[in-house]
């Protein structure tokens, strides 16, 4: 479904609280996103930390950890998620080479401890779920489990579910929210219901002053304006 990102979602936009909303999407590619999320990380209090949840090889976060590093800004961690070891070993070369401030957990990261299977390899798109009974399979862990941004192919809402507790206390998220159409395009099994409506009501479980404020393609950063 080809351009779906450069559209709103009929559900989100019926279902969310817009009041800080932009509704002009931004076109980015995938450098100029990251130095957009890097404007705001900079600004971030003394020693914040960074979830980077489905992190691949770390492209994202390298790219900013380096940024970081050459504005001083070493006190900012940034913690990666990835059930791949192979990539998880890419991020950690990549930490050692350049001294960067960042944790690397080999874990999948879901709303339970459960087995989540392999759909098929697709890169930085890859999907995991309980349905696909697959022979990759890994088992996940929650985030609040660790007493410790997302991008996990269609699995957010558990993953959030999972986090409530962490998420709490942060500033702002960043979600690969799907437009409901393309959700059910992606996945094998069948959902009832909106998956945007699934994703804001997780959201809005951690609390209600998170407001999404702008869309980035398919994704969309929501802050907590309850939180300085």
């Amino acid at each position: 479904m080809p351009g779906y990102y450069m559209k709103h979602d009929k559900e989100f936009l019926s279902t969310a609280d817009t009041s800080k909303f932009n509704k002009n999407i931004l076109d980015l590619n995938f450098f100029q996103e990251c130095h957009y999320l890097y404007k705001i990380i900079e600004k971030s209090p003394k020693n914040s930390i960074i979830l980077d949840i489905g992190a691949y090889n770390g492209d994202t976060s390298l790219y900013i950890s380096k940024l970081l590093k050459k504005q001083g800004r070493m006190d900012i961690k940034i913690i990666c998620f990835e059930p791949n070891k192979e990539h998880c070993s890419i991020i950690m070369n990549e930490k050692n080479k350049y001294g960067l401030n960042i944790d690397i957990y080999n874990n999948i990261i879901s709303d339970d401890t459960k087995r989540l299977y392999m759909k098929k390899n697709e890169g930085p798109g890859t999907m995991y779920d309980t349905c696909y009974k697959s022979s990759v399979y890994y088992d996940s862990i929650t985030i609040d489990s660790l007493n410790l941004e997302i991008d996990v192919e269609g699995h957010e809402p558990q993953v959030i579910m999972g986090s409530i507790q962490t998420l709490s206390d942060c500033k702002y998220l960043y979600v690969e929210l799907w437009n409901d159409e393309h959700f059910r395009e992606r996945h094998s099994k069948k959902m009832e219901g909106s998956h945007n409506r699934r994703v804001l009501k997780s959201i809005n479980s951690i609390d209600t002053n998170f407001l999404p404020i702008q869309k980035i393609e398919k994704n969309i950063i929501f802050e907590n304006f309850g939180k300085k």
